[in-house]
């Protein structure tokens, strides 16, 4: 039997799914700039309630939201109330082990640097250093902002590492830990 062109192979269909991923990186980052995960933290909202929290068009919120529910950040009542999963609590800024500020950090900076990976790969460059800049952290410097974001994202992420390293490394005596 002959394979159909309008039938996609699994091979195929592993490929669509990876190419077609950036779009979970900016779902996740705009839910968080628009405080999604935080504004459902207390209770679920119907998605007018959230789009009138969030200072969103309606309409376009519910897509957003559909969008979460497909990657199980958030789920869907049948009522049209909406609520966090615990999957999407992660993505609460009040939380010890938040990813907020890491999606927000994927989804805006490093997302630029990655839209360039074969201008670096041509020109054996890092975008950053095309950019004039340094493949160090001295660039945050010039982007207070940037930098306050990268700081809670590397906190946030190496809390549970720090955590874990304390829990099963005795250092009972040791007077010094070098990192």
């Amino acid at each position: 039997m002959e394979r159909s062109t309008h039938q996609m192979d699994s091979e195929g269909a592993v490929l669509l799914e990876a190419i077609n991923a950036s779009w979970a990186t900016q779902t996740i980052a705009a839910a968080v700039e628009l405080r999604i995960p935080d504004l459902l933290s207390d209770a679920p909202l119907d998605c007018d309630a959230l789009a009138r929290a969030a200072g969103c068009d309606a309409p376009s919120l519910k897509r957003l939201l559909a969008a979460l529910a497909s990657l199980a950040l958030v789920t869907h009542d049948g009522s049209g109330r909406f609520a966090l999963s615990p999957r999407g609590a992660l993505l609460r800024s009040d939380v010890p082990e938040s990813l907020a500020a890491w999606a927000l950090f994927c989804g805006r900076r490093v997302w630029r640097n990655w839209s360039h990976l074969a201008d670096s790969v041509r020109s054996g460059s890092s975008a950053t250093r095309r950019n004039g800049g340094n493949d160090d952290f001295a660039h945050l410097e010039a982007d207070p902002p940037t930098a306050a974001l990268f700081h809670r994202a590397m906190t946030n992420l190496t809390r549970p590492v720090a955590a874990a390293f304390a829990a099963s490394v005795d250092l009972d005596g040791d007077l010094r830990v070098v990192d």
